[in-house]
Order: C-alpha cells, then structure tokens, then sequence
C-alpha cells in the first residue's frame, strides 16, 4: 500500500516526546486511577491519561525480533509492536505518477478511512496492507497473526463491488481526496456470523457491531493495502469533529505542559475485551509503555434490552492477561464516584464509608443538555458543556 497524505506518524510523535520530556496522551478523555478524596476536576485530570513516559531522547526506532518485540529497545523508548514500525507515505514527488498508474478508483466509508490512516501511519504495525484471508481467519479465530503474534480485530477493507479483481490497481478516495493506492491481492466472502462470534462475543444484532458487519460491510473483503485521513472516532451520538472539539477544551482545563494529547482516527467496535488489545497494541506503537483502562472499556448494551453484553471488567482482565507479552503495564481505573460528603472518591470507598453519591445518567444528561438544564460540574466541565450545546444548536440551526 502506498499512502499519499502527509500525517503525524507514531514515530515522529514518539520522537517529539522525547526531546521535550513529555508524556504521550493517545485520543484521551481522560480519568484517574486513583484520585485522592476530595480532588477538584482540574486535579483529576492532572492526574491522568493514556501515558507513555519517555525516558531521553533518541535517534531511531530500534527494530527487534518479533520474539523480543516485549522489549524496549537500547534507546529506551518502547518497541514496536512486531518489531517493526511500518510506514506507507509515499514521497511527494512520486505522488502524481503513483496515481495517474491506477486503473480504478474507490470510495472508503468512513471506517475504512480510519483504518488507512492508521496503516499508513503504522499504527497497526507490523502489518503492512489490510489482513488476507489467513492473517484475517487466523485473527477472528485465535486473536492472533498467522506467526502467532497477538492482534486483537482483523482489519479489512470492503466492498461490494463485483468489478474489482486480483491485481486491480486502485486509487482510494475519501469526501472527494486520494488517500492510498490500492493494489488487490485477495478478494473472498468471509464468514461473517463467525467474525462476529468471535470477535464480539455474540453474533446477534443487538450489538452495533455486528449490525456494522452484516448491514453496512459489503459482500467482500480485498487483501492489499490502505491510506490516511484523521476524521472519525467511534460511532455514537457525539460526531468525530465534536469530540476533537471537547478534547481540546480539555486541554485547555488541565494546562499541564508535561501532558502531549494525540487525536486518534480509530473507528470504535465497542468489541469489550478484543478492543482493549487493539487499543494496547496502537498505544504501543506510537509509543506508550502504560495503559490507563476503565470499567467496562469498549462496552456496549444491547439495542432492544439494554443489558451489558461484556462484565464490567472482562476488558481489564483480558489486557492484564497479556500485558506482558506486549510489553505494556496496564493501569486500571478505579470505578469513581462523586459524593456529597468528600468528592470524588472511589466507589468502593463510597460504599465502605456509607457516602452520599450523586450520579447522572447518560440519557438524564442528554435531555439537561437539549433543555439547556443546569448541569453540575462534578460531572462535566463547563466548557465541555458549552461545546456539546454549541454542536446541537449548530445542528439544528
């Protein structure tokens, strides 16, 4: 796959980190794991996030066996996933010749944007293009690449098409922009119900995932390549652009220099457990050594009964589980609660010490925001507010 967009890549924020001695934040709406009783929200926030310390600065990515890929490289920054950080872009001189050789063009769904932004990038690194037929069996399956290394959701590009054929040379566009050039290298009908089982723990269409698989995937999946655009986040009620705009806000409330936020252009599975290895394994690869995961990370509820398809800490334990062989130390956080009596403490503690604890609901908090109702700020910054309420009337205007 060739990648024809210019992006920050995981090794150049990497590197950027190092000569500033800052902490990588990764596509964080961030908690604390454990905050101290009584902790204002700016405190909090200080507090945390999704963090890689990097230690000194350093030349190079160091490349390392797969069967060291756990390790840090002698630099001292983390290694790759694989052991290999990959990187598509193609030099802009050799942009206009790469194009005008396609013969076909394709326009990527919002998801299958994301994911070429994040191959070319090397976010999934070590992979190279979209999973073949193997590499995809062999994760749905096992959760692992055909050489055994742990991958949490196969990624795949399809499509409908009944015109695109092995050795297609495709240009990939997305709202109008050429993103990568594609060249087929296998085509097939997947197994879907099985992909679903899997990977979602269930095959029913109560989970938006598997209403993604079997209602918005085309009929195919084609093995090759991909691109780059930053665009969408995980498909909920809140539009990507909105939550770049509530996490620069965010920014601005912990005012913390020694924080560096990234925004990651990761379409959400709500996959529970499988997710948070996917996560792991693209924080690894732009760097990070520590992953911060919450209760019920990556949950879902069903669409007709609204029961929880994951427990509420099968992400945790799945990540912890594996957290050696990626190389990473997870950092669990804690279920918060807010009480009248002392703030913010956990919920253990709240329970514990017979706490008053206030909690809003999401569906309460959605209808305080459209009746433009007073929302309290132990459970959202105010400038947070505004940019939701700013969003909805934007919509509606």
């Amino acid at each position: 796959m060739a990648a024809l967009r210019a992006t920050q890549t995981p090794r150049a924020q990497a590197a950027r980190a190092a000569r500033e001695g800052v902490r990588v934040c990764v596509n964080a709406p961030v908690r604390s794991a454990q905050p101290s009783a009584g902790a204002s929200r700016a405190a909090r926030l200080q507090q945390v996030a999704t963090t890689a310390r990097v230690p000194r600065p350093a030349t190079r990515l160091a490349s390392v066996a797969p069967a060291a890929a756990a390790a840090a490289t002698a630099e001292g920054l983390q290694a790759p996933h694989g052991g290999k950080l990959v990187s598509l872009m193609v030099p802009k001189a050799q942009q206009a010749a790469l194009v005008a050789s396609t013969t076909k063009t394709m326009e990527l769904s919002d998801r299958n944007a994301c994911d070429v932004e994040l191959l070319c990038v090397g976010a999934f690194s070590p992979l190279e293009h979209f999973m073949s037929q193997d590499e995809y069996d062999s994760v749905v399956k096992d959760m692992r690449l055909p050489g055994g290394l742990l991958f949490g959701l196969p990624i795949v590009l399809d499509t409908d098409r009944e015109d695109v054929s092995l050795g297609d040379k495709i240009l990939l566009q997305y709202q109008g922009q050429d993103l990568a050039v594609f060249t087929v290298g296998d085509k097939w009908v997947p197994n879907k119900p099985l992909e679903c089982l899997k990977c979602y723990g269930t095959s029913s269409l109560e989970h938006p995932a598997v209403q993604m698989v079997a209602m918005e995937r085309g009929r195919y999946y084609l093995a090759g390549s991909g691109g780059c655009r930053v665009r969408h986040t995980s498909p909920c009620r809140i539009p990507g652009v909105v939550r770049y705009r509530t996490y620069e806000v965010l920014k601005e409330e912990a005012a913390n220099p020694r924080l560096r936020w990234a925004y990651l252009p990761y379409s959400m599975h709500m996959a529970g457990p499988r997710e948070a290895i996917q996560h792991m394994i693209i924080r690894k690869n732009y760097g990070c050594t520590h992953f911060i995961i919450g209760r019920d990370m990556a949950g879902c509820k069903s669409t007709l009964s609204g029961e929880d398809f994951y427990g509420a800490y099968d992400a945790q334990d799945l990540a912890k589980e594996h957290a050696t062989e990626l190389g990473m130390q997870t950092v669990p956080s804690l279920n918060i609660a807010y009480t009248q009596e002392k703030g913010y403490v956990t919920a253990d503690v709240a329970k514990a010490e017979g706490l008053t604890t206030l909690s809003l609901s999401g569906t309460k908090f959605r209808q305080m925001l459209r009746s433009g109702g007073d929302i309290p700020e132990w459970f959202a910054f105010k400038s947070v507010v505004q940019v939701l309420r700013d969003a909805a009337a934007e919509a509606s205007s």
